[in-house]
């Protein structure tokens, strides 16, 4: 599966762009985190009704504050599992029907700037410390 591109000049063709690995990678290094890790179990990870899975996709497609790499850093992991989590609290409780849900799950944007996540830096990481 690569990205395609509409060429300049309006033709049907488009071009493809190949992933690169991180690309590749980043469904396996999301599960190792995730379910390996023990913060959510294989079964709810693969439900495609769950609001895990959902949240995982999420991360996988709109998100681009995690950054996804071989060997992760504490700050990269801490994000990983912080936006997954927050992610899943919104589509558990159907996040599209709050009144008050500014910055949640904008892609762009640190979840600590998200409608009422608050968060705190411990031991040089910002973790969520309540909703």
């Amino acid at each position: 599966i690569g990205l395609y591109f509409a060429s300049d000049e309006g033709k049907k063709d488009a071009e493809t762009v190949p992933p690169t690995e991180i690309d590749v990678l980043r469904g396996p290094i999301l599960r190792q985190y995730i379910v390996d890790g023990g913060i959510t179990s294989s079964d709810d990870f693969d439900d495609e009704f769950s609001p895990q899975f959902t949240a995982a996709q999420w991360l996988l497609t709109d998100d681009k504050v995690t950054e996804f790499s071989l060997s992760m850093t504490p700050l990269q992991v801490n994000t990983l599992i912080a936006r997954y989590v927050l992610a899943i609290f919104y589509f558990a409780l159907e996040g599209d029907t709050w009144y008050d849900k500014e910055g949640w799950l904008q892609g762009d944007l640190d979840h600590c700037t998200w409608e009422f996540v608050d968060c705190k830096t411990i031991d040089g990481l910002n973790q969520v410390t309540g909703i």
